[in-house]
């Protein structure tokens, strides 16, 4: 029976000691690892990065290559009919302008050289339109005049390079950097928010596990009681009717101790779940968590900058994006211009008569492209983002108005909770020392079991509203802190 016993013992306190002890600040490292959201936000911030590098790429030139293969089924023809291009002689040219000096055929000679003449008339032959006709011509067959391959290969390397576009490209990178920044208040402000709430729920946690441990302690004190009115029963100077109310009182303690434990069960289960981990996880908790009064104080009296917190950066960053896109719809209404270059290859050849070869050649040039009317529509894009733009400077407004008033109440909360502490802590002496007295005078029969009982019920509600008020003061020095964004 011994050996059982002590085996017993042995995995009981193996049990204990192997028992995960967590504290406030292991409780915040375990929920920054773990939470999905933050991870989220990483990557947020990482595709934000690579968004601002991209447009920063734009005031590098666009250098680019193109490829073209086209198969034509049929030759190009230039002529649809024959041609037949009338010759002059030499004669009829006017060698300083090099052109047909009409003045010239009526030279019976340049005539006799240049026109078919009528044997029977001596005059020029005419057609049916009554031109003449000329002695020889230069025949141009149509189907002599088809060129071009089936197989055409065309290979360009481009280059574009914008020299002005209103601040298009500065203010895009602006913007670009606006939403990197966003990325990191986004992220900086779930970080204290999941700070905040791992503070708060270890707050509610710890308080309950005090409550526990007081139902406990309370139990134990009732325990105890009964033992001495069962002594007291036995040598007569005690009655069964206060046996029985006692018992009453452990059963009712037994009770509130089951509440309390379940409650404490599915307040780490919620802690757990907070922190990213198993529900089931088992912990416990520290016995005592310390703050330095004289930093609250110095808070509190401080008064210190609202601009600090995650949320007013974020704001910020979001009007300067909206002024930024202001001025990128204003970067729209004015000219842009823009350099090119290309250097291609083309087979056929043009250069060489489309023959079957590799032709190459570079070209150049500067493009200017003014806006001068499409029904309003860059005016509306302005009007639009400048109304954007107004309307994210008065959300910030009324935000900061908003934090502004929930930190004030957090103050004055934190005051309240202070002073209540401090009553709390010397109505817990009070209670102590009463409690006590009364349990003396009860051993010593000059007092009733009822008088005694009250005066643990007041020890119980004393230490519990101590332990309360100790942990709203510690839930509203962390909603504090982080209402100047400070928590960490």
């Amino acid at each position: 029976m011994k050996s059982k016993t002590l085996f017993l013992f042995l995995m009981i306190t193996i049990s204990l000691s192997a028992q995960e002890m967590l504290t406030l600040q292991d409780c915040k490292t375990i929920a920054i690892r773990e939470n999905l959201s933050l991870s989220i936000d990483s990557i947020k911030i990482k595709s934000a990065i690579h968004t601002k590098r991209a447009a920063f790429a734009n005031y590098f030139p666009d250098i680019s290559f193109a490829g073209t293969f086209l198969h034509l089924n049929k030759q190009f023809q230039l002529f649809e009919n024959d041609i037949l291009l009338p010759v002059v002689p030499h004669q009829a040219i006017d060698l300083n302008t090099m052109h047909i000096n009409q003045e010239s055929f009526s030279n019976p000679m340049v005539a006799l050289l240049s026109f078919a003449i009528d044997p029977s008339t001596l005059q020029p032959l005419t057609d049916v339109n009554g031109n003449p006709v000329f002695r020889n011509y230069a025949w141009l067959p149509a189907d002599q005049s088809k060129f071009g391959l089936k197989d055409n290969y065309l290979f360009n390397f481009s280059l574009k390079q914008p020299i002005f576009v209103g601040g298009k490209i500065f203010y895009s990178n602006k913007m670009a950097n606006n939403s990197v920044e966003i990325a990191k208040y986004k992220t900086e402000m779930d970080k204290q928010n999941l700070l905040y709430e791992i503070e708060d729920m270890y707050y509610k946690t710890w308080i309950i596990d005090k409550k526990c441990k007081l139902a406990h302690k309370y139990l134990e004190l009732l325990q105890e009681i009964e033992k001495d009115i069962k002594n007291y029963i036995d040598e007569g100077i005690a009655t069964t009717n206060q046996l029985l109310m006692i018992q009453t009182k452990i059963n009712q303690a037994q009770v509130n101790l089951f509440k309390a434990e379940n409650g404490l069960t599915i307040q780490k289960q919620l802690l757990n779940q907070k922190m990213g981990r198993d529900i089931h996880q088992d912990f416990s908790l520290v016995d005592t968590i310390d703050f330095d009064i004289n930093i609250i104080h110095l808070i509190i009296n401080e008064n210190l900058d609202i601009n600090n917190r995650p949320e007013i950066k974020l704001l910020e960053q979001k009007v300067e994006l909206s002024q930024n896109m202001l001025r990128v719809t204003q970067a729209d209404m004015l000219p842009q211009i823009g350099f090119m270059a290309n250097y291609f290859f083309v087979n056929p050849n043009p250069y060489k008569g489309f023959a079957n070869e590799f032709g190459d050649d570079y070209t150049f040039g500067v493009s200017i492209q003014i806006p001068i009317f499409h029904a309003l529509e860059r005016y509306n894009k302005r009007q639009a983002a400048l109304l954007q733009y107004k309307a994210a400077q008065i959300e910030m407004n009324d935000i900061k108005n908003l934090i502004s008033i929930e930190t004030s109440y957090t103050t004055n909360q934190l005051k309240e909770q202070l002073m209540q502490l401090n009553a709390t802590n010397k109505n817990v002496e009070l209670a102590r020392e009463n409690l006590r007295v009364q349990t003396d005078l009860f051993h010593e029969g000059i007092l009733k079991l009822s008088d005694l009982t009250e005066a643990q019920t007041m020890w119980l509600q004393a230490e519990t509203d101590y332990y309360e008020a100790y942990a709203l003061v510690l839930a509203y020095y962390a909603k504090l802190k982080k209402d100047y964004g400070i928590i960490d």
